[in-house]
């Protein structure tokens, strides 16, 4: 007969989780998820490269594009586009992954104002 061990013991390698999916499925099951890096819990130094400085500013410009209604987003993409636009045109860079986190957040507060109306 074969042991069984519970719970489960299950190793996944080489994956990467969307911080989003993962607060919602907490959300669902009614658990909290921790804010901030792991080394931030431990007491230790955040390791890694500090945030760039220019995202306050990124995120003005995509309130100004909304405001104004140059930005009017059907989909996730079109806000991504507006950002890496405004960051091209800025001289600037930041990883697809990153754009598109704070994308989703931007585009789902969005789509909920939206549907208030």
């Amino acid at each position: 007969m074969e042991e069984i061990l519970f719970p489960p013991t299950f190793y996944i390698i080489g994956t990467r989780f969307d911080p989003l999916a993962i607060d919602e499925i907490a959300d669902q099951l009614g658990v909290s998820t921790v804010d901030g890096p792991p080394s931030a819990l431990a007491g230790t130094t955040p390791a890694g490269r500090p945030p760039a400085t220019f995202w306050d500013d990124l995120w003005v410009a995509m309130a100004i594009q909304l405001y104004n209604g140059d930005l009017q987003p059907d989909r996730l993409a079109e806000v991504e586009r507006a950002m890496h636009d405004w960051l091209s045109s800025k001289g600037l860079g930041a990883a697809e992954m990153t754009v598109r986190t704070r994308a989703r957040k931007l585009f789902r507060a969005y789509e909920a104002e939206k549907a208030k109306k």
